[in-house]
């Protein structure tokens, strides 16, 4: 069995690459790095794609197309974008979706609209929105491999540890506006009417895209580096290796024991 690990930043990828031993094995395009060591029966590879919605899919179709993992896992950090979700709190995905792609205009008379609120998503079915004709028939939405969330949240039972269901908006966007984020709870999210609580990840929605295009199972395993609801002044990127040492790791190990069997 193979699993890729995917991760964006160093900061995220110095932890786990000490923690498992993974060693540099190339680039992918000469410019994406990957990792690797075998465990067991199986083989574990980490691919860095750095941040952003256009590395992301890039490094990830080059790295399923040469490597051609059975199984891939996000890796790190998010934001917090609802009340009650606090730094530190290890999230587990319910969907993946796009929080920074918008219909800003009146769809009337064109004019640009004066109140965050009445924005809405490009995708859709609404004749000025992207449809799943303009998209290739992929969904607006993607959803975790349900399997390997399961196990992920077993996991976290099994291990005591607390752990908050959320959707994941991607998006080269950073939206600290309370407005913004109450809004896409209320109206992008409308449909999932027992739980809207979002974070932000700038890669998982273009990495979920990918993987379901190669019809590879993905998920994600995250903490919030810092909560943009409740203050937009908490993020501490020289702090990011520190807590993926202190929250995620210990799950991760555990995690990919009970996959590898």
């Amino acid at each position: 069995m193979k699993v890729l690990l995917i991760t964006a930043m160093p900061s995220e990828s110095k932890e786990v690459l000490t923690h498992f031993n993974l060693k540099p094995s190339g680039k992918f395009a000469n410019f994406f790095p990957y990792f690797s060591v075998s465990r067991n029966n199986s083989e574990l590879l980490l691919l860095q794609t750095y941040v952003g919605s256009i590395h992301a899919p890039a490094a990830t179709a080059l790295a399923l197309q040469q490597i051609k993992p059975d199984i891939v896992i996000k890796v790190g950090c998010v934001g917090a974008n609802t009340a009650g979700v606090k730094t530190n709190d290890i999230i587990v995905p319910l969907s993946f979706f796009h929080s920074g792609a918008w219909v800003t205009s009146s769809y009337l008379n064109h004019a640009p609209t004066s109140d965050a609120s009445v924005w809405q998503s490009l995708f859709g079915d609404k004749p000025y929105q992207n449809n799943k004709e303009n998209l290739g028939g992929l969904n607006y939405t993607f959803s975790p491999d349900k399997h390997i969330t399961n196990i992920y949240k077993e996991t976290l039972n099994n291990e005591r540890i607390q752990y908050i269901e959320a959707h994941l908006g991607s998006g080269d966007m950073v939206i600290s506006d309370k407005k913004v984020m109450e809004h896409i709870e209320k109206d992008i999210l409308n449909s999932h009417k027992n739980n809207s609580k979002w974070c932000t990840d700038n890669e998982s929605y273009a990495i979920a895209q990918v993987c379901e295009i190669f019809k590879i199972p993905f998920t994600g395993v995250y903490f919030v580096a810092s909560s943009d609801y409740e203050s937009v002044n908490g993020y501490d990127p020289d702090n990011i290796h520190t807590q993926t040492k202190e929250t995620i790791l210990s799950v991760l190990e555990e995690l990919l024991k009970k996959i590898e069997r």
